[in-house]
């Protein structure tokens, strides 16, 4: 081989390790060289036989050969280069360039390979069907060359690209392909095999299933030397656990490999790693300051190393992240982004779940109407895609807005339907979710009995899905439902139990609800007591809203009007932004303790505005609003 050529190939190799490595410059100036010595070559490379036995004519012919294989290996390295920098065009215009010198010199084995890139960049940038269609090209092309190990292995990742592209028919039916006995006993082969199949488990809610198919899968890898294939299969198990709701045994799946991927060199792998960590945090409801930077981390790494769909699940991430702390903007300017990803991208179920995101962003903004308008849409994306995660999840961002708009009996029947979608598929946080829109819209109906056992039934999936904090909204609920029966003490007992087995907000606001409840028992200092306990903690707007309405009431049944109203005032305030059931409660307080400090004026206000909202919202305590404000225009009118 000439120097050349030797300076080519190990520029090729230097170019992979330094992309590998997260060094995307010094990546591209390896392909550079490559490239540069390629075209300053002319002399014979390296074969796998002798050449002393060619005539001048062959030799020449092989010798052009071989140079035009090597420029089509360049290309090749310049197209994942470009598509792990994001630069689609570019990494397309490299994979026609090496196709056309493979197809050139029919150098098919080289071909498979560059039909397979061709794939996995596709996949990568959010183009499944592009991908299912080059591997078709390689399944047949392998068929033809008489190379069935490769047609099985292709077979393996068109599955995957098939289930990518929400062909799950398709899916399944390659998948039930079963190649030969004597292939099956190869481990890439098999190992490829029950990766795929965990893949349509998941899809088909079988986590069980998802769970024996990649541990075995890991096995064979782990075997067979693959110890990155093994972290690869490591991840799908943590992700069959997160999507059964098992957080627990997710974390400790990520626990246990910690070390790899810290070795492991692979920044695609270490995102996916994050990803995982991020979405049960998420989905445990975990105090989203502890890890909102983490996810603005994963956005920057996502953009540098991530597919497309990773970086639209980052970019929900740090919306939910930053909803949760109430930086609405912050959410609506992140959830905005990730739809525009989506949009972009053939995928009917990322367009319908980023605009369910954006949907309850909208609602978290006071705004519906269009949070409603956001749902709707994605509802028909779900139902287009046949995705029916996806369509549990529009129904439920759909109920969530329909009981803002006072819209209860569609709330309700949109959640219920969310709630069978959602088990249909195994997916008990989910459920838990869409049973508390549930409960709630029958809170608001009053049809305490129904929204009790609505409550029980989120508590319940809850529980299963291993979350928490999801249990203690839904046994808060639950203490609501039996306050507004009239029954206290089972509420207070309830309270305490969700305070002890939860944490951070959640603890704060069922201490809260324990003293609401102490005084509208006739226990106001000691309702206050229990308030003063907070004082010292970092408290969200949604907790010092809450906290300070109840110390407001309380302040009132003392009667320590003066004190009461400027707390009542602060609520309002705090509570303005959040909207809510929160907020009715807070200026129907303000007016009451307007009238009793004198200023009748600024309480015709504040009622006028207490029953504007409870109207819109379909709340039972409209009735006592308009009453009182009633008395205080009749009282007026007679001065």
């Amino acid at each position: 081989m000439s120097n050349s050529r030797l300076v080519a190939r190990a520029c090729l190799s230097l170019s992979a390790l330094a992309a590998v490595d997260l060094r995307p410059e010094e990546a591209e100036k390896w392909v550079n060289d490559a490239e540069h010595a390629t075209v300053q070559s002319n002399e014979s490379p390296v074969f796998t036989g002798s050449l002393s036995g060619l005539s001048g004519h062959e030799l020449q012919d092989q010798l052009a050969r071989s140079a035009v294989v090597l420029e089509a290996s360049v290309a090749m390295e310049r197209a994942r280069h470009s598509a792990r920098a994001g630069r689609w065009s570019a990494a397309r215009l490299a994979l026609d360039t090496a196709a056309d010198a493979a197809r050139k010199v029919e150098a098919w084995s080289l071909y498979l390979e560059l039909l397979r890139l061709d794939a996995a960049i596709a996949r990568q940038r959010g183009d499944p069907r592009s991908a299912v269609q080059a591997l078709g090209n390689a399944i047949e092309l392998a068929q033809r060359l008489s190379i069935p190990k490769m047609v099985a292995l292709l077979s393996s990742e068109c599955v995957l690209a098939l289930a990518d592209n929400e062909q799950w028919q398709e899916a399944f039916t390659l998948q039930s392909n079963e190649p030969e006995a004597l292939l099956m006993a190869q481990p890439a082969i098999h190992a490829g095999r029950l990766d795929a199949f965990a893949v349509l488990s998941l899809h088909a809610g079988d986590f069980v299933a998802a769970e024996r198919a990649v541990s075995e899968s890991r096995r064979i890898k782990l075997a067979a030397g693959d110890r990155l294939g093994a972290l690869r299969s490591s991840l799908l198990l943590a992700e069959a656990r997160r999507r059964s709701g098992d957080l627990q045994a997710t974390v400790e799946v990520i626990a246990a490999i910690e070390d790899d991927l810290a070795k492991c060199g692979r920044a695609d792998i270490v995102l996916t790693a994050q990803l995982i960590s991020l979405q049960v945090r998420r989905q445990g409801l975990v105090e989203p300051l502890s890890w909102r930077d983490e996810a603005l981390g994963a956005v920057s790494l996502a953009d540098e190393a991530g597919s497309i769909s990773q970086q639209i699940t980052a970019r929900d991430l740090v919306s939910t992240a930053f909803q949760l702390t109430l930086e609405i903007a912050d959410a609506r300017r992140w959830a905005d982004e990730a739809v525009e990803l989506a949009d972009a991208q053939p995928l009917l179920r990322w367009r319908a779940r980023t605009r369910c995101r954006l949907s309850t962003t909208l609602l978290a903004a006071n705004e519906p109407q269009m949070a409603l308008a956001q749902a709707n849409e994605a509802m028909q994306l779900s139902e287009q895609a046949d995705d029916t995660v996806a369509r549990a999840r529009s129904l439920s961002a759909a109920s969530l807005a329909l009981v803002e708009l006072g819209r209860l009996d569609e709330a309700q029947l949109a959640s219920g339907q969310a709630v069978a979608d959602a088990l249909a598929v195994q997916q008990s946080s989910l459920a838990s979710e869409a049973a508390l829109t549930q409960a709630e819209s029958f809170l608001r109906m009053q049809r305490l009995r129904e929204a009790l056992h609505a409550f029980q039934q989120a508590e319940a999936y809850a529980l299963r899905a291993g979350s928490t904090a999801m249990q203690t909204r839904a046994m808060r609920g639950a203490a609501a439902a039996l306050i507004a029966a009239g029954d206290g003490q089972r509420a207070r007992e309830i309270l305490s139990r969700a305070e002890a087995i939860s944490n951070g907000e959640h603890a704060r606001l069922c201490i809260v609800d324990l003293a609401r409840i102490e005084t509208f028992a006739a226990q106001p200092s000691q309702a206050l007591t229990r308030l003063d306990s907070l004082d010292d903690q970092q408290l969200s707007p949604l907790v010092t809203g809450e906290l300070t309405l109840v110390r407001a009431q309380a302040l009132t049944i003392l009667g320590k009007s003066k004190q009461a109203l400027s707390e009542a005032r602060k609520a309002v305030e705090v509570l303005r932004p959040l909207g809510g059931r929160s907020l009715g409660a807070a200026l129907y307080t303000q007016g009451q303790l307007e009238v009793a400090c004198g200023d009748p004026a600024a309480a015709g206000e504040r009622l006028a505005e207490a029953l504007t909202l409870t109207g819109r919202l379909g709340l039972a305590e409209q009735h006592r609003v308009r009453e009182t404000l009633e008395k205080l225009e009749a009282k007026a009118n007679s001065a």
